[in-house]
């Protein structure tokens, strides 16, 4: 037989704290998630974009002919972004779009 301590219900648990944050939104404003994923997508945009530009500089100084180091430039650009980050962002956005 198991026993537990119920340590807070209804509005005091998280999702209760969750479900009036979100009751007390207005139409059309940027929920919380929302804000924090948008600020994760530009830093990772900006650290992506400026390495890989930078590795297409150094390999066209090296000698690399161009379109290969334009390959390399969209391949770097593509290998940073991480892999639950389009799911992610489909799933707030399908969410953004129900409310």
């Amino acid at each position: 037989m198991a026993r537990g301590v119920v340590i807070g219900t209804g509005d005091r648990t998280l999702m209760g704290r969750i479900a009036s944050i979100a009751a007390r939104m207005e139409v059309g404003e940027e929920t919380l998630i929302a804000h924090e994923i948008g600020h994760f997508v530009r830093v990772i945009t900006g650290i992506s974009v400026f390495v890989s530009l930078l590795f297409f500089f150094l390999s066209l100084i090296v000698g690399f002919y161009w379109v290969d180091a334009l390959i390399y430039l969209v391949g770097l650009i593509l290998a940073c972004v991480p892999e639950g980050i389009l799911p992610t962002i489909t799933v707030c956005d399908c969410v953004l779009l129900y409310y």
